[in-house]
């Protein structure tokens, strides 16, 4: 199950700020200490349902994460880990594509994106780019790997939103 690193504050209202510093923009608050796990559950089921799923080893980051935080922990924040468990029914959004799972084997699969599910321009831009993989759960849809739409988009779609294409 992946693990991730949360910073917990105690704010002077009484609740608590969670904040994972390895993950930009997931930052969730609780009412009561109680209630830290689930807050930070649920916030990272929120941003996992539109970025991709990278967990880290927490035991590796650990020390990191304590020497970049070491004035907020002296303050009296602290470091906790948060298993996650995505489960099978969380869908990943990568730059406004659905990432589908294609099961090659018990606990193996291969993450892949399909052109049906890009908007029409913007799949035309990607097929003249990149070589579909083979994909036979879905019989004549192009499917690619979801590693190269997203190696793709990142540069492709953030230049056309600044051109404005």
């Amino acid at each position: 199950m992946p693990q991730f690193i949360a910073l917990i504050q105690k704010r002077a209202d009484g609740t608590y700020s969670i904040k994972f510093p390895d993950l930009p923009d997931c930052v969730v608050a609780a009412n009561v200490e109680a209630n830290i796990l689930d807050s930070a559950t649920a916030a990272l089921t929120l941003y996992f349902a539109t970025h991709e799923l990278r967990p880290f080893d927490p035991a590796a980051d650990m020390t990191d994460l304590a020497l970049r935080f070491a004035a907020d922990i002296k303050a009296g924040a602290y470091l906790q880990v948060i298993p996650f468990d995505a489960g099978p029914d969380l869908q990943r959004i990568v730059y406004g594509v659905p990432v589908r799972e294609l099961v090659v084997a018990v606990g193996k699969s291969i993450p892949y994106v399909t052109v049906s599910d890009m908007r029409p321009e913007t799949a035309k831009r990607f097929l003249k780019d990149i070589a579909p993989c083979a994909c036979p759960t879905i019989p004549g849809e192009e499917a690619f790997y979801a590693h190269d739409w997203e190696r793709w988009a990142r540069v492709n779609l953030k230049l056309a939103d600044r051109h404005g294409s």
